[in-house]
């Protein structure tokens, strides 16, 4: 993703839509997830 904005703000935007979101709930139960956050070309921790 690129954005003006800063990686952090869009890191806390990605787990707060995560921690919302029934479906990435279900699946977190029924298999192992992998996520990874690539902002302007630089990986962010989520």
């Amino acid at each position: 993703m690129s954005t003006p904005a800063p990686a952090e703000e869009v890191a806390a935007a990605v787990r707060r839509t995560r921690r919302g979101c029934p479906i990435f709930a279900m699946l977190r139960k029924e298999t192992a997830l992998r996520v990874r956050l690539i902002v302007n070309g630089q990986p962010v921790l989520l």
